[in-house]
């Protein structure tokens, strides 16, 4: 019986879910909007709702519900919340959009265009701002972060170090207690030449001068390589008809090609995407073959006799481990080139730290730094048995190589990255300890980057880890010095003190027009409610239907008083947006209908810092011919900005 009559009782009406929502406290609203959205996806006004109240918290949440409620049939709904996305997408940063959205807006209702002319207007305006912002950076002295045409040990090299802006006629000097390599002069028209003859990557820092007596300084990055080498001093043995892979090292080469002359028939060399050479393939030529290698990259090569031993019994895939770091825990699995059999492994001489276990895994931590030869036995189930020998290269622990004072410039974007020696790569970097100004970063890879506002010395300690673990840490110098042209401080309102400026400074020219304007605000049509236009859509129909009768909740509701309390509680504390109109109104508010003499000046207040005179005096600063153009655009209004499309 009592099932009988849960299952008898109506359905929750909307309505009145959003009637009750909109009447509580700002966080207890959002939460019941979006539960009522959640359970009703197509009510549009709840929609609108939402939309309104997260403009100022959330404006991408808040366009994603005004952008549904801005397809409603309803024409008044559709227009509030076209209006209102407009103010979302503008808070968003995505001006073009916000100015489609006014412009729909206007279209759906024509009491809107005020609303539209000033989004215009303030689009226009900022894209106008940030094309000179962006000449004045352009034309500032600048030594952009950059890396320098690779050098290599022992051949002549030159490359040119160029700045951008600034008057001129540039002069460039080394900077802070930058060293240069041995064997490399610099010019003071940015020129470095010579013969190097030490490799690494090397951070230089310059600075420049323009003819005007303006200075800027950068860091660049000069790599040189060392002699080109192969490194790989044997290839391990071949199983006739079984496959074989074995990789040849090199060094001092950038992406070399790589080619082999003497490999015995079905194996060939390749090169792999990290610039090693891939010996590969299944041969069946017994015997001991002399390969002779070479790898090239352009003006350089190094080339080695090899001996390849091609055998009929079984051999390790490998001779060579990889690399591993002295004192750091080290593990690594052999396998066996042969015949499908069962294969054990053991130690036949001194590990240096290190032990292998029966299935060829090799575990410890190697007691010091250099090549490592490491002795083993491999015998097979059918009773054969062999010795082999492995070469493990052991480099020393890392060590961090920063002993210099780090040197960068306020506002200038800076990249270094910091020197390490030793360790088995990839690299991990982090900060552990201290403050880097703020805007500086230090990625994983080991670059310092950023741009800061700051000024002064500042100590940072950073640790590095590397493959295997081993780590180091070292404290860090870095001195941040003066720009003869400092960034502005950032408050985050940048824009509201601007448009506050421009309206005190316009104000004694506005009283004229002040009636005027509000004669025109969208805001002053009487008090008009979007609630009763939905009303007379369908009161015939709800004359018709009777008191019981009930409507599609997507739609409006004739006569419904539910949102009317929306309207008190929605966007009670709204921070006003650039274009004056207030973003905080209910389903059943219309957006500008100020409900008071007072809120009517605030919102004219407002929309003085982008109104007529302000576009005026903007438009005044342009040349003859595109004054005219633009003026008329503004006053008799434009087709909205599209995407791929260039704006005014």
């Amino acid at each position: 019986m009592l099932l009988a009559l849960i299952s008898a009782a109506p359905a929750a009406d909307p309505w009145e879910q959003l009637s009750a929502a909109v009447a509580k406290a700002p966080a207890e609203s959002e939460k019941d909007l979006e539960a009522l959205v959640l359970d009703n996806p197509g009510f549009l006004a709840a929609h609108y709702d939402l939309g309104t109240l997260q403009i100022e918290r959330d404006p991408a949440k808040a366009a994603t519900h005004l952008e549904q409620a801005s397809a409603a049939p309803n024409r008044q709904l559709a227009a509030d919340a076209s209006h209102n996305l407009a103010i979302a997408r503008w808070k968003q940063g995505r001006l073009d959009d916000a100015l489609i959205a006014a412009v729909r807006a206007a279209e759906l209702n024509p009491e809107f265009a005020a609303f539209r002319d000033q989004v215009r207007k303030g689009v226009l305006v900022a894209k106008d701002l940030a094309r000179i912002k962006a000449e004045e950076d352009a034309k500032k002295l600048k030594l952009p972060a950059a890396t320098l045409p690779v050098a290599s040990v022992g051949i002549p090299y030159e490359a040119r170090i160029t700045a951008r802006g600034g008057a001129g006629s540039y002069a460039y000097t080394i900077a802070g207690a930058t060293r240069l390599p041995k064997g490399i002069i610099f010019e003071t028209d940015g020129r470095l030449h010579g013969t190097a003859q030490e490799a690494g990557a090397h951070q230089l820092t310059i600075e420049v001068k323009d003819a005007a007596g303006a200075t800027a300084i950068g860091t660049v990055t000069l790599p040189i390589l060392p002699p080109p080498e192969i490194l790989s001093e044997r290839l391990p043995e071949a199983i006739a008809e079984q496959p074989y892979r074995a990789k040849v090292r090199s060094s001092g080469l950038s992406q070399p090609r790589w080619e082999s002359q003497g490999l015995p028939a079905g194996l060939a060399i390749s090169t792999a995407p990290d610039g090693t050479g891939v010996i590969s393939g299944t041969t069946d030529q017994l015997g001991n073959h002399r390969v002779d290698v070479r790898a090239v990259d352009g003006q350089r090569s190094a080339q080695r006799v090899l001996e390849l031993l091609v055998s009929d019994s079984f051999a390790p895939d490998a001779t060579e481990l990889p690399q591993a770091t002295a004192w750091a825990a080290y593990e690594h699995r052999v396998g066996v080139r042969g015949p499908a059999q069962e294969y054990h492994w053991k130690l036949v001489g001194p590990g240096g730290g290190l032990a292998i276990a029966d299935d060829g895994t090799i575990t410890g931590a190697p007691d010091k730094a250099g090549d490592l030869s490491i002795a083993v036995e491999l015998s097979a189930a059918d009773g054969r048995a062999r010795s082999a020998e492995f070469t493990l290269p052991v480099n020393p622990p890392p060590v961090i190589e920063e002993g210099e004072t780090i040197t960068a410039v306020q506002g200038q974007p800076f990249e270094r990255r910091l020197a390490a020696t030793g360790g088995t790569r990839p690299f991990a970097w982090r900060q552990v300890e201290g403050t880097l100004p703020k805007g500086f970063r230090l990625d994983p890879d080991g670059a310092l980057r950023g741009a800061t506002a700051e000024t002064g010395d500042f100590t940072v300690t950073v640790a590095l880890s590397d493959h295997w673990q081993a780590g180091t840490q070292q404290a860090l110098k870095l001195a941040v010095s003066p720009s003869e042209n400092p960034p502005p401080e950032q408050t985050g309102s940048d824009d509201k003190d601007q448009a506050k400026d421009q309206a005190k400074d316009q104000q004694k020219d506005q009283q004229d027009q002040q009636q005027d304007q509000a004669s025109k605000d969208p805001g002053d049509q009487g008090g008009k409610e979007p609630g009763k236009d939905q009303g007379d859509a369908g009161a015939q129909d709800d004359a018709a239907g009777g008191k019981d009768q009930k409507q599609d909740p997507a739609e409006p509701r004739p006569g419904d008083k539910g949102p009317e309390k929306a309207d008190a509680k929605v966007g009670t504390d709204a921070k006003q947006p650039p274009d004056g109109t207030d973003p905080k109104r209910s389903a059943t508010s219309k957006p500008g209908n100020d409900g008071s003499g007072d809120t009517g000046d605030q919102t004219l207040r407002q929309m003085q810092a982008l109104d007529q005179a302000a576009g005026d005096r903007w438009l005044d600063q342009l040349p003859k011919e595109d004054r005219g153009a633009l003026r008329g655009q503004l006053l008799r209004g434009a087709a909205p900005p599209r995407k791929q499309v260039k704006p005014w």
